[in-house]
Parts: C-alpha cells; sequence; structure tokens
C-alpha cells in the first residue's frame, strides 16, 4: 500500500490556499480500489468468495433481505389490528403484511435454502410498531392479571398497572416448498396458542419455547409514590412509535433442512405467568381487556445470512 509522505506545517509556516489544497489531494483515491490505496487487512476476507475454489473459505455463502409490512415511513398508511379475541383458545396470529392485507415474507427461492451440517442461518427483522388501547386505563379493570392494587390513603384501594404486558412477535418458516402455503413455527419457538394448565384457563407458552421471540409493552403506566401511598390517579402514557427488532439463529450440527421462506407474526395482549406447580414462567394472553388493545405497524425488513461454522 502507498504511504502519504508530506511534510506537516510546522508553527510560522504560511498558510495558502493552494498548498493546503494539495495536501488534501493526497487522500485523493482513484476509481478502483487496488492495492495502491487500501489493504487486504481492511477487510472481513472470510466473508468473501475465494477464486477457483467455489465456497471453500467462504463464510457467509448465502445473504438475502425483504422488506416487510406497510412501508411508509410516514406513517400515513399503517396497519392496526386489535388483540386477541378473549374467547378462547385464542385466534391464528397476525401476519405482518401491507396496508391492504396481503403478507410480506421473505422467499429464499424456487429451489429454497439449503442448511447444511457445520452451517448457521441467521435472521434478523425490524418493523416500526405502535402499541396503544381504547378507553382509560383499561388493564386495571375486571379480572386482570396486569395491575396491582395499592393504598391510595385511608385504605381506599388504587389500581397500578404493571406494565408487564406486552406484544409478542416471533418466526414462521415454510420447509414444504416455495409456494409458500404451509408455515409453522420454526424450531423451539411456540405459537402462544398452547393450554398450559390443561383446564383451558390460561393459554400461551412457556419462555424457553419462544426463541425467535421479541416483544413491545403494550402500555405504560405511571405513578407518583408517596410515603408508601399512591394518592394521586395513574398517568396513562403513550408508548409512541417505536422500532421492534429481533433475531434467530439456527445451527445444524449433523442433517440438513431446506426452507423456502421465512415470516413475521405476532399476538397479544401478553402477560407474565408462573406456574407453581411446574415451576414455569409463561406468557398468557390477558383476555380480559384483550378488546381494547391496539397494535399498528408500518414497516420494517428481514435479513437471512448463511454461514459456515468455523
Amino acid at each position: 500500500m502507498s504511504r502519504i509522505d508530506r511534510p506537516r506545517v510546522e508553527d510560522g509556516d504560511s498558510i495558502e490556499a493552494t498548498d493546503l489544497n494539495s495536501r488534501f489531494t493526497d487522500y485523493s483515491q482513484p476509481g478502483a480500489l487496488n492495492a495502491f490505496n487500501v489493504r487486504d487487512a481492511a477487510f472481513d476476507l472470510p466473508q468473501f468468495d475465494q477464486p477457483g475454489a467455489s465456497t471453500f473459505g467462504f463464510l457467509a455463502s448465502y445473504q438475502n433481505s425483504a422488506l416487510i409490512g406497510a412501508n411508509d415511513w410516514k406513517h400515513s398508511s399503517v396497519v392496526t389490528v386489535t388483540g386477541v379475541s378473549a374467547s378462547p383458545p385464542p385466534a391464528a396470529p397476525f401476519i405482518v403484511g401491507t396496508s391492504g392485507g396481503t403478507p410480506t415474507p421473505i422467499s429464499l427461492g424456487a429451489a429454497g435454502l439449503t442448511v447444511a451440517a457445520g452451517e448457521v442461518l441467521r435472521v434478523y427483522w425490524d418493523l416500526s410498531v405502535y402499541p396503544h388501547w381504547e378507553g382509560t386505563r383499561p388493564w386495571t379493570t375486571g379480572a386482570s392479571v396486569d395491575f396491582y392494587v395499592f393504598d391510595k390513603g385511608s385504605g381506599v384501594a388504587q389500581n397500578l398497572g404493571t406494565n408487564a404486558a406486552c406484544w409478542v412477535f416471533w418466526l414462521q418458516w415454510d420447509i414444504t416448498s416455495n409456494a409458500l402455503a404451509n408455515w409453522t413455527e420454526v424450531p423451539n419457538q411456540s405459537d402462544f396458542r398452547t393450554d398450559l394448565y390443561g383446564d383451558g384457563s390460561a393459554y400461551g407458552a412457556q419462555l424457553g419455547d419462544t426463541m425467535s421471540s421479541s416483544v413491545v409493552p403494550a402500555y405504560i403506566d405511571r405513578a407518583i409514590p408517596d410515603n408508601g401511598l399512591i394518592p394521586a390517579t395513574p398517568i396513562q402514557a403513550s408508548v409512541g412509535w417505536r422500532g421492534a427488532s429481533g433475531s434467530w439463529y439456527y445451527p445444524k450440527t449433523s442433517g440438513s433442512q431446506t426452507i423456502y421462506g421465512l415470516r413475521l407474526v405476532f399476538t397479544g395482549p401478553m402477560s407474565p405467568n408462573h406456574n407453581t406447580v411446574s415451576g414455569a414462567n409463561n406468557l398468557i394472553h390477558s383476555v380480559a381487556w384483550s378488546s381494547d388493545s391496539r397494535l399498528s405497524y408500518a414497516g420494517g425488513s428481514i435479513d437471512v445470512v448463511k454461514q459456515r461454522i468455523g
């Protein structure tokens, strides 16, 4: 690599435009990157193809990306859904798609993408979302698990939201054909429709079955305590538009798996739950105020990378 060799400006030197322009010219580069203006150490070489060796020495052998959702950065055309019905079992998850209702999966081609032993599939996604609600603090009424009861003073009860309710997003894949008509959850991922206690009282998923899941808060409740009391009515704060994102890794230690497509789905609102018998921590549907809960979303992307391990 060539070296720039020009004496520095010293105290007392006159400063002329011509000289200064010449110094900046030293750093200009020709149109192509070559051995005279960049060294191989500037690049992550294992991610690039090696001449005459096909994928030998090539760690990232596949990369793909697609836009998902309603791609309108001004949020003038978004998708809005209502929380999952209170009538169990819960409905199938919402599929992220355009404002016209067309799903936006990522297709991995007619032949699909095969992940062989010694390879790992990495999936990343992001989406602009806006959780909100109808009514005044609906999570603090009815038979709900989404609030605590504090003393307002003189023994009067004051309900305060737990701030634990959330919308949950996860990945599904199609491993049958490029028709993308047979979707199911990726490995180690639940669809949040499991009868966790076997009596229909709580549907959701154990946290151990949420390996591709990400959550965003369903609401934000605030209060100012005073000497152990909450004398004033809590404030419901807007969650606002925010970026949600997630990732999922799928390593293969033996055999192979061909994947034809991936898509993002979601459901909610959900609340945390602990099974005292099994000791499992869960996320369950907050059915008490589901009809008051809303989630709007705009656009985002999903990115797929396949790499060789080691």
